[in-house]
């Protein structure tokens, strides 16, 4: 398993960013989720875009081609759509069958314009009337229309945290938070999964290991994963093939997501964070290039 080493971008004391998502054109978009904000990388220097409103706090982050931000935002159950002049929030999703959606963590969207979305429940939320209750940790689907349906629910997956598509869109990758094992799924038609895979497992077992976070894929396929101790690269296989590790000199220790970026698509850029600081790194990888899933605007 060959080793690299991420660069740091940026770091900051008292933020947890996460959610890196790059435009079709630029800039990286990503978020400080403590403090409602969305920051922006343009190649030379990181800063505040917008301040979000509605008290909404995001999490995972999914830009269209178009120019659509998707968000997740955990504090008040919700996936949303972002102004990111304004800093305005455009509910799009907040419950399934009458119970407010359990911490929604990170969301990817295919190419009719359905959103995968997790919800590990790890974290708290507004839960103001008139929702009485939850809904269960699990993986869901919002579809074009508006409809959310429950796809995966505990015990068979353990708390999901990062949700992925294969470039192809024919399988779903879902990372579990505490434990080693990723699985992925077929995808049947959209929002509906065929039988659970174990698709890899995190340093293959062989270290203290707490699990992955976010995620992203390559034009070829290839899964990179976002993990405590840096970012881990598989094969369609399930094939450990790199190890891309935080720089020896960093504040911080944990990665939480990963993308593509850059003109080329060909530098990846990760979120990383040890409580109170937390950075944006990147590396640039020869003959790679991310896969940019367009998505599709709402109307």
């Amino acid at each position: 398993m060959a080793k690299m080493t991420l660069t740091k971008v940026y770091d900051r004391r008292l933020s947890f960013f996460e959610g890196p998502a790059y435009g079709a054109k630029g800039p990286l978009y990503f978020s400080n989720y403590p403090y409602g904000e969305i920051w922006q990388y343009n190649g030379k220097k990181a800063t505040k875009k917008c301040k979000l409103k509605q008290k909404a706090k995001v999490n995972g982050l999914f830009m269209t081609t178009g120019g659509t931000l998707w968000g997740c935002d955990m504090k008040q159950g919700q996936i949303v759509t972002i102004d990111l002049i304004s800093g305005a929030v455009k509910e799009r999703a907040c419950e399934y069958k009458g119970n407010r959606l359990d911490d929604p963590n990170d969301l990817i969207m295919d190419k009719t314009g359905g959103v995968y979305f997790s919800c590990p429940g790890i974290g708290p939320i507004n839960m103001p009337w008139p929702w009485p209750s939850k809904a269960k940790r699990g993986v869901y689907y919002l579809s074009p229309r508006g409809r959310v349906k429950q796809l995966l629910l505990e015990p068979e997956i353990h708390l999901p945290n990062g949700v992925m598509l294969s470039p192809d869109e024919s399988n779903l990758y879902v990372v579990q938070n505490g434990l080693p094992d990723v699985y992925k799924y077929e995808i049947l038609a959209p929002g509906k999964l065929g039988q659970r895979k174990k698709f890899c497992t995190l340093y293959d077992g062989k270290q203290d290991n707490e699990g992955g976070d976010g995620l992203t894929v390559d034009r070829k396929g290839n899964v990179y994963i976002a993990t405590r101790k840096g970012v881990e690269v598989f094969s369609t296989k399930g094939k450990s093939l790199h190890f891309i590790s935080l720089p020896s000199t960093a504040k911080v220790r944990h990665v939480s997501n990963v993308t593509f970026g850059s003109k080329n698509l060909d530098t990846l850029f990760a979120t990383a964070y040890q409580l109170p600081r937390s950075g944006l790194f990147a590396i640039q990888l020869d003959g790679v290039q991310g896969h940019v899933f367009p998505g599709c605007d709402p109307k």
